[in-house]
């Protein structure tokens, strides 16, 4: 009995099928607001709102998973100084406008100032790798030298051998050293953008004194699960909320 190879090719064509198939595209989300203080810019919907002198105008941009993100706009009109923290922003998921998925449970928006001190942690890591990157390549790279001499000026033939081994892998873990050094420095570079980004676009805690304003994203963790948010912002002994309805939107290609 005789059996027919199947062509490799063949499997190759079956194997990009199935991983072709592996992924789809991730569904579109977008937040509304549900008030009448509302105006439109640019195709965003700002909800305008104020309590005790405390001005607040909010956007929904984006979904950046796993954080929805909002640009945020606050202006003091009251004659005492407002303490902005981000870190006190939290918001209720719910099901519907007037019943809650979880009542009971609160989610705070993303602290900045922590974030910050993470990047700086990992730059701070990623400076010690790249300096011991490359202090073990350049020894390992010396080691590869003097023993590639050695093995060089020997008459022997199997010391010959084996130095010549032992110049390829030191010239191996020299590389591989550097290499890694060289990655660090690229991902600094990487690091420091997302600081400058944390530093420069994030709304971070600051005492906004009478008359001024100021502006900065805000991040909250996305949850699948809710059609509603009731955003919550603390003024004081007061707080002002902004409820906003959710979105999905497949971004699958519509069957004709």
């Amino acid at each position: 009995m005789k059996t027919k190879k199947i062509p490799l090719l063949f499997y190759l064509f079956l194997l990009l099928i199935g991983v072709s198939s592996c992924y789809t595209p991730q569904e579109i989300v977008k937040l509304n607001p549900l008030s009448t203080k509302t105006s439109w810019l640019s195709g965003r919907a700002f909800l305008k709102d104020s309590v005790n002198g405390i001005i607040i105008s909010t956007a929904f941009s984006r979904l950046e998973r796993p954080y929805l993100v909002f640009d945020f706009e606050i202006t003091n009109q009251s004659n005492l100084p407002y303490l902005v923290d981000p870190s006190e922003f939290y918001y209720i998921a719910q099901t519907d406008s007037a019943g809650c998925l979880n009542d009971t449970i609160i989610t705070n928006a993303l602290d900045p100032e922590d974030k910050v001190l993470d990047v700086e942690k990992e730059m701070s890591r990623n400076v010690a790798r790249q300096k011991n990157g490359t202090i073990i390549g350049i020894a390992a790279t010396g080691v590869a030298v003097a023993t590639g001499v050695a093995a060089a000026t020997t008459d022997d033939e199997g010391k010959q051998n084996r130095r010549a081994l032992n110049s390829l892998g030191s010239a191996i873990i020299a590389d591989a050293a550097l290499s890694g050094a060289s990655n660090a420095e690229i991902n600094n570079y990487d690091l420091q953008y997302q600081l400058d980004q944390w530093e420069k676009s994030v709304l971070r805690k600051t005492t906004l004194n009478s008359g001024f304003t100021i502006r900065g994203k805000v991040f909250f963790p996305y949850n699948s699960k809710a059609n509603f948010y009731k955003i919550i912002i603390p003024i004081d002994k007061d707080k002002m909320i902004l409820l906003y309805n959710q979105h999905k939107y497949s971004a699958q290609r519509q069957q004709q």
